[in-house]
């Protein structure tokens, strides 16, 4: 009894930085979880078998004990002891760097890791995953894609590779070719929940929120648990303003699951969508405490201040989300909007821009930006052919708001009022379009005020 452990219950939505333990005053809610827990995971102790996770497969791998292509089925167990594979005893230092670079990448040092995984050069299936996961997250895109294809080529009937090249190809805004790759993925291993959440994810990017719900939903539904899965539709719960469906969600997570950048992100734009900015922004706060280099912790960080009016945070956000990964388009975008918009240097913006659109070519997010920088360098009519660039593009939802607002405004400053009245009504028939560029908010009461000094 004197060794027992103290009870802690936070309320995560409402206390997300987890300060206020309620244990004591909702003793009967501590019972109650305490009996779910038990339901869940007391009996016997399960005994290892040969069911291997990847990383216990790679290190197994390594050593000679599993080689490429020693599976049973689709059931993940291994063959041990294969004749003709590494002996161990030759090769115990891959294993040590091995773990090195598996553990750096589970605490999101993705640089650090990928080091260590280059200095073991090409391996098998399972550690080439893993090498390519930390090439992407060390925003180096072309190596991941080339270490996805050497996965495939491994094992051209798994669909994780697929997932890998999906990811890296959902980053570098290749959106077509990334559901190819989910859908793929799903097709090779149907029932797996990994490529269902690829397809959500270029869901919700693009706007379509009830295709990424549904997507979620199969995913749930698959074989294989993630626990992002149920994060994010307590976000969606969240949004939809059902707290209480959230709550339940959350609480099967185990509380460093929802602190993870990943998790953390979704949930405070959920919390943003829904009104809740202080505690999007605790959230946020938090994760970046636990992790300071944390690219897109930073990113959102700097979306928030400019929803809030904070241009000089907006600014540092996005200057240390380029230091930490210099090539990514979003956090370029983002950086030469702050710095022509808040008057800081608009020639830097101008050059940024230069060298993105040799790289993107006619992406709508850059068009809507360069349109914005056209107009507060004076020209509206080069801003007006920018707008009309992106609409010709297919933009997301969010992006045509801004555009068509963009367009409001260039229109108005050219006196065309008319015209511009019609375009503001059309961003406005698009209504929310969920999670949007805050910069939309500021073009949005920029043209509302030159309506109402009209008016």
């Amino acid at each position: 009894e004197g060794d027992a452990l103290e009870a802690n219950l936070y309320d995560v939505l409402a206390d997300p930085g987890e300060t206020v333990n309620l244990a004591a005053t909702l003793p009967e809610t501590v019972q109650e979880l305490d009996a779910h827990v038990e339901a869940r995971w007391g009996g016997p102790i399960p005994r290892p078998g040969q069911s291997l996770d990847a990383e216990a497969r790679a290190q197994l791998e390594a050593l000679g004990y599993v080689t490429e292509g020693a599976t049973t089925g689709d059931t993940g167990k291994a063959e041990y002891g294969v004749v003709d594979g590494a002996d161990p005893k030759d090769e115990i230092h891959i294993v040590t760097t091995l773990h090195m670079a598996t553990s750096l990448m589970a605490q999101r040092r993705f640089r650090d890791s990928l080091a260590k995984f280059d200095e073991l050069g090409p391996r098998g299936y399972d550690v080439t995953l893993l090498h390519g996961e930390a090439a992407m997250g060390s925003g180096e895109l072309e190596q991941a894609q080339r270490l996805a294809e050497r996965a495939v080529t491994l094992a051209p009937d798994r669909g994780l590779p697929h997932v890998l090249m999906g990811k890296v190809a959902a980053l570098a805004g290749r959106r077509d070719e990334a559901r190819e790759a989910f859908e793929m993925a799903d097709s090779l291993e149907e029932g797996t929940a990994t490529a269902r959440l690829g397809l959500a994810r270029l869901s919700e990017e693009a706007g379509d929120r009830d295709a990424a719900r549904n997507h979620l939903e199969r995913a749930a539904d698959a074989r294989t648990a993630e626990p992002e899965v149920i994060w994010r539709l307590a976000a969606y719960d969240i949004e939809a303003g059902n707290l209480a469906s959230a709550r339940t969600r959350l609480a099967d997570l185990p509380p460093a699951e929802i602190r993870q950048p990943p998790a953390a992100i979704r949930l405070a734009q959920a919390e943003w969508l829904a009104a809740r900015i202080e505690l999007a922004k605790t959230r946020v706060q938090g994760a970046l405490r636990a992790f300071p280099d944390e690219f897109a912790l930073h990113v959102l960080h700097g979306d928030l201040s400019v929803f809030e009016g904070d241009l000089t945070s907006a600014l540092a956000s996005f200057e240390r989300a380029n230091e930490l990964i210099p090539n990514r388009v979003g956090a370029q975008l983002r950086l030469a909007w702050t710095l022509a918009e808040s008057g800081g240097d608009v020639g830097r913006a101008k050059k940024l821009l230069s060298r993105l659109q040799a790289t993107v070519g006619t992406d709508a997010d850059l068009l809507a930006v360069q349109a914005r920088l056209h107009q507060i360098s004076g020209d509206p009519a080069a801003a007006l052919v920018s707008i009309e660039k992106g609409m010709a593009g297919e933009p997301t939802p969010g992006v045509r708001t801004w555009l068509l607002l963009l367009r409001a405004e260039a229109l108005t400053t050219l006196g065309r009022i008319d015209q511009a009245r019609q375009s503001a009504l059309e961003a406005a028939a698009l209504g929310d379009p969920g999670i949007r560029p805050p910069m939309t908010t500021r073009a949005r009461e920029r043209v509302e005020a030159v309506f109402s000094e009209s008016n």
